[in-house]
């Protein structure tokens, strides 16, 4: 982000602008409600990149921190979820769920319980419980059967077997990933679709490296639709054959054949854990 005259300092979350001007500078203090693992992802020239984030909130809302490559090794460990960090950065973006800060260069910084006044310390939120949304576990061959309510939520297991489609999308003014998969849980098939993290997460990349890979083979082979296939196939090893549980709502169409077609939007995944799975069964 280039210099663009005097300073305009963020000190909120709710003053954080959809249209963020070049000389802004975030200086956020809040609550860590939530610290998510580290993901690993490949860049067009074979080098390793590596990202994790928190979820950081002050009085006036909640904001996503995004910590990149070396910073990863710095702060994943030490910061904790409850702590009170303060988060000074000049990357500051706008996502599908909402305002984002990156801490990917110097001079950007994350500073862990740093001293506070009694009358900021009252300001701080408490550490949050968060409740888990009710997805009903259920088979894809019992979700073709909910024909009437086609915006259940649900989960189900089942693995990946099929990518389709990975892109870089703008929504809502913002670029995203997006990706079309397949899952099979031995009773249905269906397609489903993921967008923003969600997709990232499941790929285990980032907007950054879709982008590069998409718009270097659009440079090679001049075709978006070869651009596009290119892509997702050299994402494909890192989808296919990932047992995860997954949990969205679906829409239900009926083809011209009579046959139904399910296409389930993914909300979030978990990667399956055969041994937790085996030990509640033995319980």
């Amino acid at each position: 982000m280039e210099d663009g005259g005097e300073i305009v300092r963020i000190e909120r979350v709710s003053d954080i602008p959809k249209e963020v001007p070049e000389n802004a500078k975030a200086i956020i203090t809040g609550r860590v409600q939530a610290v998510f693992s580290p993901k690993e992802f490949t860049r067009p020239d074979k080098t390793i990149g590596k990202f994790f984030t928190l979820l950081v909130e002050d009085e006036t809302g909640m904001v996503r921190v995004v910590v990149w490559n070396s910073f990863v090794n710095k702060y994943h460990g030490r910061i904790q979820k409850g702590d009170i960090v303060r988060v000074i950065t000049r990357n500051i973006k706008w996502g599908m769920r909402g305002p984002e800060l990156h801490i990917d260069r110097l001079p950007a910084k994350i500073i862990i319980n740093p001293e506070l006044s009694e009358e900021e310390l009252q300001r701080i939120p408490p550490v949050r419980e968060f409740i888990p949304r009710d997805y009903p576990e259920m088979t894809l061959a019992e979700a073709y059967e909910f024909v009437e309510d086609p915006k259940k939520r649900f989960q189900v297991k089942a693995t990946i077997v099929q990518l389709y489609r990975v892109v870089p999308v703008k929504a809502r003014d913002q670029e995203i990933v997006l990706a079309v998969f397949g899952i099979d849980d031995g009773t249905d098939y269906a397609r489903a679709i993921a967008f923003g993290d969600v997709a990232e997460q499941l790929l285990e990349t980032n907007l950054e490296e879709v982008k590069a890979l998409y718009e270097d083979a659009l440079n090679a082979l001049e075709d978006r639709r070869k651009a596009r296939d290119f892509v997702t196939q050299k994402l494909a090893p890192r989808i296919l054959g990932k047992e995860v549980i997954i949990k969205g709502n679906w829409r239900i169409r009926e083809l011209p054949t009579g046959a139904k077609d399910i296409l389930v939007r993914v909300f979030d995944f978990e990667e399956r854990d055969y041994v937790a799975e085996l030990e509640e069964v033995v319980a």
